[in-house]
Parts: C-alpha cells; sequence; structure tokens
C-alpha cells in the first residue's frame, strides 16, 4: 500500500533527494539480506552469530519453512513449493486491486493517467524480491546426492529428484514460473 502510494503522489521532479536516498538504500538492504539467505542454500555448517543472521533474513527470500508451519498442517513439499511460487502473483493481484480502487475513489475513474502507478509499483515489487524469486524457481533443479545414491532436492531434502510425480510438477512449475524473472530482465 505505501509502495503504490510513493509512486502515484510522487512528483519526481520535485521530490527531495533525502527520500530518494532513503529508498535506494532501503532497496540495498534488502539485496543484502536476500543475498545473505543466499548463502543458506550452501552446504557450510555455519557457527552463531552467523547461524543466526542467516536465519532471521532468509525471511526476505520467501523461506516460509522457517516458520515450521509443517509442524501444524504438515504440507508437502510441492504444496509449500507452490506457496513460495504464489507471492509474487499475488503480490502483483494486490497492487492492481489497490491500484483499481485508487484510480476509481482518489482518482476519480481516470484509469489510464494513473496506469504508470501501477506499473512501477509492479516493477518495484519484482525488482525488489528478484534473487528471492530466482532462488525460490530455481529449487527444484538444485538436486544433491547422498551417501545412499539417492538425489534429493537440496532446499527439501525430504524431496526425491527424478523418482516422483512432485518432482516432475514442481520442474514444470519452474520452467513456467521462470518467465517472471525472464520477462523482466
Amino acid at each position: 500500500l505505501v509502495l503504490y502510494y510513493k509512486v502515484s503522489v510522487e512528483d519526481r521532479a520535485r521530490s527531495s533527494h533525502d527520500m530518494s536516498l532513503a529508498i535506494m538504500t532501503t532497496a540495498q538492504v534488502i539485496a543484502l539480506f536476500q543475498m545473505i539467505g543466499v548463502t543458506a542454500t550452501l552446504s557450510v555448517s555455519w557457527e552463531d552469530p552467523i547461524r543466526s543472521l542467516i536465519r532471521c533474513v532468509q525471511l526476505f527470500n520467501f523461506d516460509v519453512e522457517i516458520l515450521q508451519i509443517e509442524c501444524l498442517s504438515g504440507p508437502s513439499v510441492l504444496t509449500l513449493y507452490i506457496g513460495k511460487l504464489m507471492v509474487v502473483p499475488l503480490g502483483l493481484l494486490l497492487l492492481s486491486i489497490i491500484h483499481i480502487i485508487a484510480a476509481t475513489t482518489v482518482f476519480k475513474g481516470r484509469f489510464k493517467e494513473t496506469i504508470y502507478a501501477l506499473y512501477g509499483s509492479c516493477g518495484m515489487l519484482v525488482m525488489g524480491f528478484f534473487i528471492a524469486i530466482s532462488i525460490a524457481i530455481l529449487a527444484p533443479f538444485q538436486c544433491s546426492q547422498h551417501p545412499n545414491g539417492k538425489w534429493t532436492i537440496l532446499q527439501y531434502e525430504s524431496q526425491l529428484c527424478w523418482e516422483s510425480g512432485d518432482h516432475l510438477i514442481m520442474l514444470l512449475l519452474g520452467v513456467v514460473a521462470l518467465s517472471i524473472p525472464v520477462g523482466f530482465l
């Protein structure tokens, strides 16, 4: 909501450099958190305080497993993966709904004149979470071999690679979902 509001009412010709600097700094901090979260995918046994830091910033990479909701409901790996893939489309849908409401009420039906706010907000959302989106999408393509000869998905060690229908579905969804970051480029 704040993102859409900022893009829709900002007069970029008259905006202060302080606000632009604050926005750029925030974007850089989010990108840093996402990059730190990438280190969690490495096969390294981290010690505290690094382990705690990585665990805290994993939320910026849509790592909902840190909330351990599987203890309550027991969702499958496929369900967790689909949930991660749906974060950005749901965010884009929410921004679209906010735009329709704002264009109807605040901007008195001027959809064409305010479409730039929707485009800018959607672009900022995708750009802000580009690293996290890419990591989530590529998860089923990253398999690791265990000593018993079985292959599992690196991020979902309970999911066997190449031996189940769930992995095939995840691969197909991953190929389709690659259109988000590739389309953004």
